[in-house]
C-alpha cells in the first residue's frame, strides 16, 4: 500500500514538472525585433514564408533582396552587404533598406544597413542601366552620376545637370580623360571647344550669358573666347578680356566666311587676326595690312602654312628666311644622301640660291639641292648648276655611269 502511495507521488511530480516546462517563455530574438528585416532574417535562408505581406512593393523587394543575400555556414548567418548592394534592381529596393537592421549572427545586434549603403546600391544601379537620372532624382548625387559616365564612358551623362550648368561642368571636370589635352600650346580654344563637343553641348544655347559654364575654365575670359569659337561668334569675342585677340585670330583661322573687314571692325591692336586670313587664304598680300616690323612673321607663317619656298625669299629677316628655305625643303627631301625620297625641282634649289644672295646664310647650300634633282632625275642640267668642280664632276659621272 505504501509503494503504491509513493509511485502515486512521483506521477504527479512528473507530470506538474512536464507542464511548467511547457509554459516557459522561448528565448528572446535579437535586438531590435521591430524591424521587419531583422525578424525574417531569422528564417532559414531558402525560406520566404515570414516575409511581410503588408508592405509597400519597394520594401518587399528590398526584404526578398536581403533574404536572397544571406548566407548560412556553420550554423553562423551573415547577411552580406555587397550581394545586397550588386543585385539591387531598382533605387526604391535600395531606400527601402534604409536604417534598417541586417542578419549578423556574430553580432547580437547585427549592423545597420545605412544612407550610404543605399547610395552605393543606388549608384549600382544607376550603373547597370547606364541612366544617370537615377542618381539625381534619387539624392545619390554628383559621386553617382561620375560613376555612371566614368563606368560608361559616356561623358553626356553629366547633362542630367542640366540646366544646373555649374554641376554640369564639375561633373565634367571629374571625368574628363584627356581626350582633348592633346590640343595644347596656342590651341587653348581649341581644346575648351572640344571638351563642349565632347558634352554634345548645344551651341545655340549658348552664349555671352553662359558664364555659368566657365567652372570649367580658370579665366572667364577664356572661357567667353572658347563660347565665341565654338559658335564662330566674332561678337562674343569682344566681352573675352585678355583673350579678345586670340579669340578672334583662332576664328579667323577656321571660319571660311571671316573676311579681313571683321578684322578691321575688331578694333584691337592685335595683328594675329590678319594673319590667319592670310594664312587661310594664302594670301601674302594680307600682310600689308599690318605693322611692317611684323610683315616678315606674317609671310613666314603663310609660306610654311602653304608649303610656297618662293615666299621665304620675301622674308626681310635673314635668319627667318634661311630657316623658312630648310623647313620647306626637308618636307620634300629629308635626307639629301637619299635621293630616292626627294620630290624637289631645280626651282627650289634656285629660291634656296636666291635666299642665300639676299641673306648670306652660309647654310643655305644649293649645291647639295641640285645633286639630290639630278640624282633623282638623272637630270645632267642640274648637275651644270653645281657651283663646286668635284662635286659636279662626281654628280656627271655618277649619272653618266647610270644612263
Amino acid at each position: 500500500m505504501d509503494k503504491l502511495l509513493v509511485l502515486g507521488i512521483l506521477l504527479v511530480s512528473i507530470l506538474l514538472l512536464a507542464g511548467c516546462a511547457s509554459s516557459r517563455p522561448s528565448a528572446a530574438p535579437l535586438a531590435n525585433p521591430a524591424s521587419t528585416l531583422q525578424t525574417q532574417a531569422q528564417t532559414p535562408s531558402n525560406d520566404k514564408t515570414n516575409l511581410p505581406t503588408n508592405a509597400g512593393a519597394a520594401t518587399t523587394q528590398g526584404a526578398d533582396l536581403a533574404q536572397s543575400c544571406l548566407v548560412c555556414k556553420n550554423s553562423v548567418c551573415l547577411t552580406n552587404s555587397d550581394c545586397i548592394m550588386n543585385n539591387a534592381a531598382s533605387a526604391e529596393a535600395c531606400k527601402s533598406l534604409e536604417n534598417k537592421v541586417m542578419r549578423d549572427d556574430r553580432y547580437s545586434k547585427g549592423w545597420v544597413f545605412t544612407k550610404d549603403n543605399v547610395d552605393i546600391c543606388i549608384t549600382n544601379v544607376a550603373i547597370k542601366k547606364n541612366d544617370s537620372k537615377i542618381c539625381i532624382s534619387n539624392s545619390a548625387g554628383l559621386d553617382c552620376v561620375v560613376a555612371v559616365a566614368s563606368t560608361n564612358k559616356d561623358p553626356t551623362a553629366c547633362a542630367n545637370f542640366l540646366p544646373d550648368k555649374k554641376m554640369w561642368a564639375e561633373c565634367y571636370k571629374r571625368i574628363d580623360d584627356g581626350s582633348c589635352a592633346q590640343l595644347q600650346t596656342g590651341k587653348a580654344l581649341k581644346r575648351t571647344a572640344c571638351v563642349l563637343e565632347t558634352l554634345k553641348v548645344d551651341p545655340t544655347q549658348m552664349g555671352i550669358n553662359s558664364k555659368e559654364i566657365c567652372v570649367l575654365w580658370n579665366s572667364e575670359d577664356l572661357c567667353l573666347a572658347t563660347i565665341a569659337y565654338y559658335k564662330k561668334d566674332a561678337s562674343i569675342c569682344d566681352a573675352s578680356g585678355t583673350y579678345k585677340g586670340d579669340c578672334y585670330a583662332t576664328i579667323a583661322l577656321d571660319d571660311p566666311s571671316f573676311d579681313l573687314k571683321k578684322c578691321d571692325g575688331a578694333e584691337i591692336d592685335y595683328p594675329a587676326c590678319y594673319i590667319s586670313v592670310a594664312k587661310r587664304t594664302n594670301d601674302p598680300s594680307v600682310c600689308d595690312k599690318i605693322p611692317s616690323s611684323l610683315k616678315s612673321n606674317c609671310i613666314d607663317e603663310v609660306a610654311r602654312a602653304s608649303g610656297d619656298i618662293g615666299l621665304c625669299a620675301k622674308v626681310d629677316d635673314g635668319i627667318k628666311a634661311a630657316s623658312c628655305v630648310i623647313d620647306m625643303l626637308n618636307r620634300k627631301c629629308p635626307s639629301y644622301s637619299d635621293a630616292s625620297s626627294c620630290i624637289l625641282s631645280s626651282s627650289d634649289c634656285e629660291t634656296m640660291g636666291a635666299v642665300r644672295s639676299l641673306t648670306g646664310q652660309t647654310n643655305l647650300n644649293p649645291d647639295n639641292c641640285y645633286y639630290a634633282v639630278a640624282t633623282k632625275n638623272l637630270d645632267l642640267g642640274a648637275c651644270d648648276k653645281i657651283s663646286d668642280i668635284n662635286a659636279k664632276t662626281q654628280c656627271v659621272e655618277l649619272i653618266s655611269h647610270v644612263k
